[in-house]
């Protein structure tokens, strides 16, 4: 009997084994699939990453190498030399770019770039320090060396001082006798002939200081799709050149014979006229290279 008791045990527990076994099996086939797989995402995902990551290292190599090709043919280039009188300027603020002269005008001035903070010698002197003479800039957002008009500006000073004296060509009589301007770089002297005494405007979002209660109550000119003189700084192909001496001959206070093509240097000096017409009247006298 206790033979028989114990064959019926061993058989239900078998049973129950394999029922066990049926049952869970097929799960655990499963979460062994699904960690297999789980496993071949995650080799492909890092194999993924290894192969960016690769890329990554052969850009930047690639990038390293293009600086350092630009700096061996940055550093094979003959570096200009210095006029020699205006090294010592140059040595006490290297902000100096150039010297403008102008007979029969107190324009005889250092002229400052500082393309990193264009406008900071709107109300800055040579020094550096604050003052409301300002200093004659370049605009900060042009290229001297490579644009084909090189826009100044300067305060128009009731004492005459900086570009207070500009006022001066509106007649015609004074622009026939001084038609020429100095203006010499750091590396190069240079004379400019006068093409143009210009009326020109400006955007009120594009005023340097539009909040300045000493004009608050001038009004603005409404500019209905005017040129804007400020936009003509690289004159890179013979369409925008050519516009730009078109917008000088119309706007000129008066006709001034002169010829001109595609390629001349220009200079352009702007300044505030300070009339009580319009905030945003500008006066420009605009140049050509001659030599």
């Amino acid at each position: 009997m206790k033979k028989v008791m114990c064959v019926l045990c061993s058989l239900l527990i078998l049973v129950s084994l394999v029922f066990i076994a049926n049952e869970k099996y097929p799960k655990y086939k499963a979460y062994k699939e699904s960690n297999e797989l789980q496993k071949l995402q995650q080799d492909q995902r890092n194999e993924e990453r290894k192969k960016t990551l690769e890329e990554k290292i052969e850009n930047a190599k690639d990038q390293i190498n293009k600086i350092m090709e630009d700096r061996q043919k940055q550093s094979n280039t003959p570096k200009k030399e210095i006029l020699k009188q205006y090294e010592k300027r140059y040595n006490e603020n290297s902000d100096f770019y150039a010297w403008i002269k102008i007979e029969g005008t107190n324009v005889d001035y250092p002229v400052m770039y500082t393309p990193e903070d264009p406008n900071f010698y709107v109300y800055k002197n040579f020094e550096k320090q604050d003052s409301q003479l300002g200093s004659i800039y370049i605009n900060g957002y042009s290229n001297p060396e490579k644009d084909g008009n090189i826009l100044l500006y300067g305060h128009n000073r009731a004492d005459l001082t900086m570009f207070g004296s500009l006022s001066y060509y509106k007649e015609k009589n004074f622009y026939d006798a001084h038609k020429n301007i100095t203006f010499n770089t750091i590396y190069e002297e240079s004379t400019y002939e006068i093409i143009g005494v210009v009326q020109a405007f400006v955007k009120k979002e594009d005023l340097m200081d539009p909040k300045d209660e000493t004009k608050s109550k001038v009004p603005f000119k409404e500019l209905e799709g005017e040129p804007l003189f400020y936009n003509y700084l690289k004159l890179d192909t013979k369409e925008e050149f050519e516009e730009y001496i078109r917008y000088v001959r119309k706007y000129s206070y008066y006709p001034i014979n002169f010829e001109s093509e595609y390629g001349d240097k220009l200079l352009t000096l702007c300044t505030c006229t300070n009339t009580k017409k319009y905030q945003n009247e500008r006066l420009l006298i605009v140049a050509k290279k001659i030599k």
